[in-house]
């Protein structure tokens, strides 16, 4: 049962960690479609020149939308996580958790990885391996 526990408990974290990446996205994309729509009506509430003729406030225009854009392109790509945060990961394998299980210490590893690396380095005398540890 408390193996279980655990496991949701990983996958909650994880869960609530791309849930608010998400939601930061979201937010980015929709303020930066009504500051385009803003810069869109100002522009066309100031322009009094005729269709089809650009002049200095229609290349200006053109310059702030595209500056706008860059500013928006360059928030989104520091909001992109370039790696998933340390409480998910094994020490071990360096990976995203899939069966996540807990040391008497309160250390967090991949299932299958303490058991390998406890079969191959932990032995003890006469003790079994495993037998000293107790994985929750």
């Amino acid at each position: 049962m408390v193996d279980g526990i655990w496991q949701e408990l990983a996958k909650a974290k994880y869960l609530l960690w791309e849930h608010a990446s998400s939601k930061r996205s979201w937010e980015l994309q929709s303020l930066m479609e009504a500051c385009e729509t803003d810069l869109r009506e100002k522009h066309f509430l100031d322009d009094s020149q005729p269709e089809g003729f650009l002049d200095k406030a229609s290349i200006s225009h053109m310059e702030q939308l595209e500056a706008l854009r860059q500013v928006f392109r360059k928030a989104a790509e520091a909001d992109i996580p370039d790696e998933v945060p340390d409480y998910l990961c094994c020490k071990i394998a360096l990976d995203i958790f899939r069966d996540p299980v807990i040391t008497p210490s309160g250390v967090t590893y991949e299932r299958a990885m303490i058991l390998d690396h406890l079969q191959k380095v932990a032995c003890f005398g006469n003790m079994g391996c495993l037998d000293i540890f107790c994985l929750s």
